[in-house]
């Protein structure tokens, strides 16, 4: 019997971030941007979803994830316990969109930010990643 390797069974999901490919907010504002996800490959697959902040092409960062079960964890500058809480991640119509929210946008939050979907289930008894999809907007 043949090993399956990552990539056998690794595809893209189709991801789209909206609004895009550039959207405008003021100082102070409030940004919403949605992450839609289709096409998964199997119903009762998991997603484990993550934004990340990308200041130049080289230079990422993570912001906030959704694991495969649903709980949100917090990197960096923007963990939990930041002093002031500014960053939310939803999901929304039964998994196939994610909200992500920044509260009370600063000069520094300019810049690119991008949705990393990966779908992950069970393949004998053992969590794998089956697909991934990535797409991004930026904000100015």
């Amino acid at each position: 019997m043949p090993v399956l390797s990552f990539a056998d069974i690794c595809e893209a999901l189709n991801v789209t971030v909206s609004p895009g490919p550039t959207v405008r907010y003021a100082e102070g504002d409030n940004a919403t941007l949605y992450c839609h996800i289709s096409q998964k490959r199997k119903t009762d697959n998991l997603l484990a979803v993550r934004w990340v902040f990308a200041v130049s092409p080289t230079q990422e960062y993570l912001m906030i994830k959704m694991t495969k079960f649903g709980s949100v964890q917090y990197y960096g500058n923007y963990t939990h316990h930041f002093h002031k809480q500014r960053l939310r991640l939803l999901k929304e119509k039964h998994g196939t969109m994610y909200k992500f929210l920044i509260l009370s946008l600063q000069p520094t939050d300019q810049g690119h930010y991008i949705c990393k979907v990966q779908e992950i289930g069970k393949h004998r008894n053992k969590w794998t990643a089956w697909s991934n999809g990535t797409a991004a907007t930026e904000i100015k």
